[in-house]
């Protein structure tokens, strides 16, 4: 198996197409109806950046009210917006002067942590297509210990 492991080959079609195009099928796709909780306490932190201030405002707001974040996500949306002030603002470093390596390299690596964080939250199709949420489970009635 190439690349990564666990999953190889192409990445899903986002449910959002299959539902579209009327080739869903919850047998294959699973139930839109499994949501988490949402944990209205995650709450907007203080950016020194304003780059990341206004990522918070875009998408995460939109995360958390789409109830794919909670509060225990909090340290990682705000290193994920964190990522894209420093992307974007070493991008326009990057900009001024093309030449200076050190700035080059910092561009791509800034963009290369902020789509690993961005991916956990599905900012984009194929990665929301790729979350797995599920329904918490009802308690029932413990099976009896045998033997």
């Amino acid at each position: 198996m190439a690349g990564k492991k666990g999953r190889s080959g192409r990445k899903p079609k986002p449910t959002v197409l299959h539902i579209a195009q009327g080739t869903h099928r919850n047998d294959r796709h699973g139930p839109q109806d499994a949501q988490p909780e949402i944990d209205p306490t995650l709450t907007k932190p203080e950016f020194e950046c304003p780059y990341a201030s206004k990522l918070w405002d875009d998408e995460v707001q939109a995360t958390i009210d789409a109830g794919l974040a909670t509060k225990v996500d909090g340290p990682l949306l705000r290193s994920a917006c964190e990522l894209w002030g420093l992307y974007v603002m070493s991008y326009q470093i990057a900009l001024n002067d093309p030449t200076d390596k050190d700035a080059r390299i910092a561009v791509t690596n800034y963009w290369a942590k902020f789509e690993q964080a961005a991916a956990r939250f599905g900012w984009n199709p194929s990665d929301r297509s790729r979350l797995k949420i599920e329904k918490p489970k009802a308690p029932g009635i413990a099976p009896r210990k045998r033997g």
